[in-house]
């Protein structure tokens, strides 16, 4: 029987959606920008007294935790003008709260394994708890995004030499934008002790 969805077009298509549903959510800050929070008052003013470069290891002591993301983004949105700044943070973020559903669409895993599966969760990752006001579109809590990549990461297989690259180098961001990703470390340590090979030890390297 001919299936009722041709998943080699929807998984072209969701992505798609998502973003619509994005800009539909927000409409007005992605047309206007804003720096939330500490985006504005810590990290942006500190870029602007400092420069770009030393605003990239910027450490807020507040937090606790350097988070390399936010010190990204906000330190390319200091090279706008300024009443552009707060689109490069807003759009940036977006990236990676549209990252988990690619993943998941466009990999083999172990956990999404079927195309309803695959549909079915790359929805749930982005209307669910991440999609929360306090967490939308802002570098601060990108890193909540970061931590669902590097967890379908952990389930990823057949994967090939410039997906691996890829992964090496969300999972390095991640590693270095917050505490969440880091507390994978032991489900890393796992995988690796399982599959001894070279790729899951330098994920596990990475995350040391």
């Amino acid at each position: 029987m001919k299936k009722f969805l041709d998943y080699s077009k929807v998984k072209y298509l969701l992505p798609i959606i998502i973003i619509i549903l994005s800009f539909y959510r927000s409409p007005y800050i992605f047309l206007n920008g804003r720096f939330v929070s500490e985006e504005g008052n810590q990290y942006f003013v500190y870029v602007w007294e400092n420069g770009f470069w030393k605003s990239l290891l910027y450490l807020q002591t507040e937090a606790g935790y350097f988070n390399f993301i936010a010190n990204l983004l906000v330190s390319l949105s200091s090279l706008m003008q300024i009443e552009f700044s707060p689109m490069v943070t807003v759009y940036g973020s977006l990236v990676f709260i549209l990252l988990p559903s690619y993943l998941i669409l466009f990999r083999n895993s172990l956990l999404f394994d079927t195309d309803s599966k695959k549909i079915i969760g790359s929805f749930l990752l982005f209307i669910t708890t991440p999609f929360v006001p306090e967490i939308w579109v802002n570098s601060i809590n990108a890193q909540v995004y970061l931590c669902i990549n590097s967890m379908i990461i952990l389930f990823m297989i057949n994967i090939n030499n410039f997906q691996k690259k890829i992964n090496h180098i969300i999972i390095f961001i991640s590693a270095f934008s917050g505490v969440y990703t880091c507390c994978l470390l032991p489900l890393f340590a796992i995988n690796y002790y399982l599959k001894k090979n070279f790729y899951n030890l330098l994920n596990f390297l990475i995350l040391i």
